[in-house]
Protein backbone atom coordinates (compact mmCIF):
# COMPACT_ATOMS: atom_id res chain seq x y z
CA UNK A 1 0.00 0.00 0.00
CA UNK A 2 2.54 2.60 0.91
CA UNK A 3 4.58 1.86 -2.27
CA UNK A 4 1.21 2.46 -4.41
CA UNK A 5 0.66 6.07 -2.51
CA UNK A 6 4.61 6.76 -2.96
CA UNK A 7 4.15 6.21 -6.73
CA UNK A 8 1.07 8.01 -6.84
CA UNK A 9 2.80 10.61 -5.69
CA UNK A 10 5.61 10.19 -7.51
CA UNK A 11 3.54 10.31 -11.02
CA UNK A 12 1.97 13.67 -9.81
CA UNK A 13 4.70 15.39 -9.39
CA UNK A 14 5.73 14.80 -12.51
CA UNK A 15 2.56 15.71 -14.03
CA UNK A 16 2.65 18.98 -11.55
CA UNK A 17 6.63 18.98 -13.33
CA UNK A 18 6.00 18.56 -16.62
CA UNK A 19 2.86 21.25 -16.74
CA UNK A 20 5.02 23.53 -14.88
CA UNK A 21 7.67 23.30 -17.67
CA UNK A 22 5.31 23.65 -20.14
CA UNK A 23 3.80 26.85 -18.51
CA UNK A 24 7.67 28.13 -18.64
CA UNK A 25 8.80 27.37 -21.59
CA UNK A 26 5.38 27.42 -23.70
CA UNK A 27 7.45 29.95 -26.13
CA UNK A 28 9.27 26.89 -27.17
CA UNK A 29 7.30 24.33 -27.31
CA UNK A 30 4.39 26.68 -29.66
CA UNK A 31 7.99 27.48 -31.70
CA UNK A 32 8.36 23.30 -31.83
CA UNK A 33 4.83 22.58 -33.54
CA UNK A 34 4.85 25.66 -35.42
CA UNK A 35 8.29 24.30 -37.48
CA UNK A 36 6.47 20.64 -37.32
CA UNK A 37 3.26 22.13 -38.55
CA UNK A 38 5.14 23.33 -41.63
CA UNK A 39 6.73 20.26 -42.24
CA UNK A 40 3.01 18.69 -41.92
CA UNK A 41 1.68 21.26 -44.66
CA UNK A 42 4.07 20.24 -47.21
CA UNK A 43 3.71 16.80 -46.77
CA UNK A 44 0.11 16.95 -47.03
CA UNK A 45 -0.15 19.09 -49.72
CA UNK A 46 2.00 16.92 -51.89
CA UNK A 47 -0.88 13.81 -50.69
CA UNK A 48 -1.40 12.11 -54.47
CA UNK A 49 -4.98 12.83 -55.78
CA UNK A 50 -7.08 9.56 -54.80
CA UNK A 51 -9.86 8.87 -57.50
CA UNK A 52 -12.79 6.41 -57.80
CA UNK A 53 -13.58 4.67 -60.24
CA UNK A 54 -17.78 2.97 -60.60
CA UNK A 55 -19.09 0.80 -63.10
CA UNK A 56 -22.67 -0.81 -62.94
CA UNK A 57 -23.00 -3.81 -64.74
CA UNK A 58 -26.43 -5.97 -64.81
CA UNK A 59 -26.38 -9.43 -64.07
CA UNK A 60 -26.95 -11.70 -67.13
CA UNK A 61 -30.54 -12.25 -68.18
CA UNK A 62 -31.60 -14.59 -70.33
CA UNK A 63 -35.78 -14.22 -71.28
CA UNK A 64 -35.79 -12.08 -68.48
CA UNK A 65 -34.33 -14.70 -65.94
CA UNK A 66 -31.22 -13.90 -64.34
CA UNK A 67 -28.59 -16.46 -65.08
CA UNK A 68 -27.22 -16.76 -61.30
CA UNK A 69 -29.37 -15.81 -58.30
CA UNK A 70 -27.79 -12.53 -56.87
CA UNK A 71 -26.63 -14.17 -53.26
CA UNK A 72 -24.40 -17.07 -55.47
CA UNK A 73 -22.99 -14.07 -57.46
CA UNK A 74 -22.74 -11.83 -53.88
CA UNK A 75 -20.54 -15.06 -52.64
CA UNK A 76 -18.23 -15.24 -55.80
CA UNK A 77 -17.82 -11.76 -55.54
CA UNK A 78 -16.90 -11.44 -52.33
CA UNK A 79 -14.49 -14.54 -52.32
CA UNK A 80 -12.99 -13.23 -55.38
CA UNK A 81 -13.28 -16.72 -57.50
CA UNK A 82 -14.55 -14.33 -60.30
CA UNK A 83 -11.17 -13.30 -60.92
CA UNK A 84 -7.74 -14.50 -61.82
CA UNK A 85 -4.50 -14.17 -60.16
CA UNK A 86 -3.55 -11.98 -63.02
CA UNK A 87 -6.52 -9.41 -62.16
CA UNK A 88 -5.81 -9.75 -58.64
CA UNK A 89 -2.04 -7.98 -59.38
CA UNK A 90 -3.21 -5.58 -61.35
CA UNK A 91 -5.86 -4.02 -58.94
CA UNK A 92 -3.47 -4.72 -56.16
CA UNK A 93 -5.44 -7.05 -54.38
CA UNK A 94 -3.49 -9.43 -52.22
CA UNK A 95 -6.59 -10.48 -49.40
CA UNK A 96 -8.53 -13.21 -50.66
CA UNK A 97 -11.60 -11.64 -49.68
CA UNK A 98 -13.21 -8.49 -50.82
CA UNK A 99 -14.04 -7.48 -47.38
CA UNK A 100 -10.53 -6.76 -46.56
CA UNK A 101 -9.43 -4.78 -49.14
CA UNK A 102 -10.04 -1.30 -48.60
CA UNK A 103 -9.61 0.33 -52.05
CA UNK A 104 -12.47 -1.79 -53.50
CA UNK A 105 -16.05 -3.00 -53.25
CA UNK A 106 -18.25 -5.09 -55.15
CA UNK A 107 -21.52 -5.98 -54.30
CA UNK A 108 -25.06 -6.25 -56.05
CA UNK A 109 -27.17 -3.48 -55.12
CA UNK A 110 -29.85 -4.88 -52.89
CA UNK A 111 -33.14 -5.23 -54.52
CA UNK A 112 -31.67 -4.96 -57.90
CA UNK A 113 -29.90 -7.25 -60.84
CA UNK A 114 -27.19 -4.80 -60.45
CA UNK A 115 -23.69 -5.55 -59.98
CA UNK A 116 -21.89 -2.11 -58.40
CA UNK A 117 -18.31 -2.23 -59.07
CA UNK A 118 -16.41 0.73 -57.09
CA UNK A 119 -12.52 1.31 -56.90
CA UNK A 120 -10.12 3.72 -55.38
CA UNK A 121 -6.28 4.20 -56.49
CA UNK A 122 -4.23 7.41 -57.32
CA UNK A 123 -3.61 5.96 -60.79
CA UNK A 124 -6.35 6.60 -63.43
CA UNK A 125 -4.65 4.17 -65.56
CA UNK A 126 -4.28 1.45 -62.72
CA UNK A 127 -7.85 2.45 -61.90
CA UNK A 128 -9.36 1.99 -65.58
CA UNK A 129 -7.24 -0.83 -65.88
CA UNK A 130 -8.13 -2.70 -63.40
CA UNK A 131 -12.30 -2.29 -63.61
CA UNK A 132 -11.83 -3.36 -67.03
CA UNK A 133 -10.41 -6.28 -65.89
CA UNK A 134 -12.74 -6.97 -63.39
CA UNK A 135 -15.75 -6.06 -65.74
CA UNK A 136 -14.58 -8.30 -68.16
CA UNK A 137 -14.10 -11.20 -65.91
CA UNK A 138 -17.58 -10.92 -64.60
CA UNK A 139 -18.90 -10.38 -67.96
CA UNK A 140 -17.11 -13.41 -69.26
CA UNK A 141 -18.59 -15.93 -66.23
CA UNK A 142 -22.01 -14.34 -66.72
CA UNK A 143 -21.60 -15.40 -70.67
CA UNK A 144 -20.92 -19.15 -69.50
CA UNK A 145 -23.64 -19.26 -67.64
CA UNK A 146 -25.96 -17.47 -69.96
CA UNK A 147 -25.27 -19.75 -72.87
CA UNK A 148 -26.20 -22.97 -71.20
CA UNK A 149 -29.57 -21.72 -70.34
CA UNK A 150 -29.57 -19.93 -74.24
CA UNK A 151 -28.55 -23.58 -75.71
CA UNK A 152 -31.55 -25.17 -73.68
CA UNK A 153 -34.07 -22.65 -75.14
CA UNK A 154 -32.57 -23.16 -78.67
CA UNK A 155 -33.27 -27.26 -77.94
CA UNK A 156 -36.38 -25.98 -76.96
CA UNK A 157 -37.19 -24.25 -80.00
CA UNK A 158 -35.91 -26.73 -82.27
CA UNK A 159 -38.13 -29.45 -80.93
CA UNK A 160 -40.95 -26.76 -81.05
CA UNK A 161 -40.39 -26.64 -84.74
CA UNK A 162 -39.76 -30.00 -85.42
CA UNK A 163 -43.32 -30.52 -83.56
CA UNK A 164 -45.05 -27.71 -85.55
CA UNK A 165 -43.18 -29.25 -89.03
CA UNK A 166 -45.07 -32.93 -88.20
CA UNK A 167 -48.31 -31.40 -87.18
CA UNK A 168 -48.50 -29.29 -90.05
CA UNK A 169 -47.62 -32.18 -92.61
CA UNK A 170 -50.73 -34.27 -90.51
CA UNK A 171 -53.14 -31.19 -91.24
CA UNK A 172 -52.41 -30.97 -94.71
CA UNK A 173 -53.15 -34.86 -95.06
CA UNK A 174 -55.99 -35.26 -93.31
CA UNK A 175 -57.38 -31.72 -95.20
CA UNK A 176 -56.02 -33.33 -98.88
CA UNK A 177 -58.53 -36.36 -98.30
CA UNK A 178 -61.74 -35.29 -99.57
CA UNK A 179 -64.90 -36.11 -96.87
CA UNK A 180 -67.91 -35.85 -99.36
CA UNK A 181 -65.60 -39.05 -100.95
CA UNK A 182 -65.12 -41.21 -98.00
CA UNK A 183 -67.39 -43.48 -96.57
CA UNK A 184 -67.88 -42.30 -93.23
CA UNK A 185 -70.71 -42.29 -90.84
CA UNK A 186 -72.26 -38.97 -89.02
CA UNK A 187 -70.27 -40.47 -86.08
CA UNK A 188 -67.14 -40.79 -87.81
CA UNK A 189 -67.48 -37.24 -89.62
CA UNK A 190 -67.69 -35.52 -86.55
CA UNK A 191 -64.75 -36.97 -85.17
CA UNK A 192 -63.04 -36.30 -88.61
CA UNK A 193 -63.99 -32.28 -87.88
CA UNK A 194 -62.80 -32.45 -84.39
CA UNK A 195 -59.12 -33.79 -85.20
CA UNK A 196 -59.27 -31.19 -87.76
CA UNK A 197 -60.05 -28.46 -85.28
CA UNK A 198 -57.60 -30.08 -81.86
CA UNK A 199 -54.99 -29.66 -84.72
CA UNK A 200 -55.03 -26.26 -86.00
CA UNK A 201 -55.67 -25.06 -81.92
CA UNK A 202 -52.46 -27.21 -81.35
CA UNK A 203 -50.68 -25.73 -84.66
CA UNK A 204 -51.51 -22.18 -83.36
CA UNK A 205 -50.17 -22.50 -79.86
CA UNK A 206 -47.05 -23.84 -81.14
CA UNK A 207 -46.73 -20.97 -83.47
CA UNK A 208 -47.10 -18.44 -80.58
CA UNK A 209 -44.98 -20.55 -78.34
CA UNK A 210 -42.24 -20.35 -81.21
CA UNK A 211 -42.76 -16.68 -81.85
CA UNK A 212 -42.57 -15.52 -78.20
CA UNK A 213 -39.92 -17.98 -77.83
CA UNK A 214 -37.84 -16.25 -80.83
CA UNK A 215 -38.20 -12.44 -79.54
CA UNK A 216 -36.81 -13.46 -76.43
CA UNK A 217 -33.86 -15.06 -77.74
CA UNK A 218 -33.18 -11.57 -79.39
CA UNK A 219 -34.02 -9.53 -77.05
CA UNK A 220 -30.66 -7.32 -76.14
CA UNK A 221 -30.26 -8.45 -72.75
CA UNK A 222 -30.46 -12.15 -73.57
CA UNK A 223 -28.21 -11.55 -77.10
CA UNK A 224 -25.89 -9.60 -75.04
CA UNK A 225 -26.20 -11.40 -71.77
CA UNK A 226 -24.96 -8.36 -70.09
CA UNK A 227 -26.04 -4.36 -70.10
CA UNK A 228 -22.98 -2.08 -68.88
CA UNK A 229 -22.84 1.31 -68.06
CA UNK A 230 -19.88 3.79 -68.73
CA UNK A 231 -17.15 3.94 -65.92
CA UNK A 232 -17.53 7.10 -64.07
CA UNK A 233 -14.32 8.85 -62.44
CA UNK A 234 -14.76 11.10 -59.43
CA UNK A 235 -12.27 12.87 -57.50
CA UNK A 236 -12.10 11.60 -53.79
CA UNK A 237 -11.41 14.95 -51.11
CA UNK A 238 -8.13 14.62 -49.16
CA UNK A 239 -8.70 17.76 -47.17
CA UNK A 240 -9.78 15.07 -43.69
CA UNK A 241 -6.61 13.13 -44.30
CA UNK A 242 -4.46 16.35 -44.90
CA UNK A 243 -6.06 18.26 -41.92
CA UNK A 244 -5.04 14.47 -39.81
CA UNK A 245 -1.43 15.16 -40.84
CA UNK A 246 -0.87 18.49 -40.06
CA UNK A 247 -2.71 18.06 -36.70
CA UNK A 248 -0.78 15.16 -36.49
CA UNK A 249 2.97 16.89 -36.96
CA UNK A 250 1.21 19.58 -34.67
CA UNK A 251 1.11 17.58 -31.68
CA UNK A 252 3.99 15.29 -31.90
CA UNK A 253 6.15 18.82 -32.00
CA UNK A 254 4.97 19.90 -29.01
CA UNK A 255 5.22 16.43 -27.40
CA UNK A 256 8.99 16.20 -28.94
CA UNK A 257 9.60 19.34 -27.39
CA UNK A 258 8.17 18.93 -23.88
CA UNK A 259 10.09 15.34 -23.98
CA UNK A 260 13.45 17.80 -24.70
CA UNK A 261 13.05 19.76 -22.52
CA UNK A 262 11.96 17.18 -19.43
CA UNK A 263 15.01 15.15 -20.41
CA UNK A 264 17.07 18.17 -20.06
CA UNK A 265 16.12 19.03 -16.45
CA UNK A 266 15.97 15.15 -15.48
CA UNK A 267 19.87 15.33 -16.67
CA UNK A 268 20.35 18.87 -14.65
CA UNK A 269 18.95 17.45 -11.74
CA UNK A 270 20.86 13.97 -11.44
CA UNK A 271 24.53 16.36 -12.76
CA UNK A 272 23.63 18.35 -9.47
CA UNK A 273 22.47 15.89 -6.73
CA UNK A 274 25.79 13.94 -7.81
Amino acid sequence: MNNDIKNYIKEQNSMNEIFLLVMIYWKRIITSSFLFSITGIIIAINLPQLYQGTQNIQIAKVIGIDVTERNTIQYKLKSLTYFSEETLKICEISYPDIDNNKNIQISVIPETSIINIKYKNNNLDLLKNCIDRITIEILNSQNKDAQVIIDLKLTQLKNLNDSLFLLENYLKFLESKNIDKLNFSEQSAIAYSSSITTLIVMISDLRGRINQLNISLLEPETKNAYLISPIYFSKIPIIAKQIKIILGFFIFGAVFMIGIIYIKNEWIRIKFLK
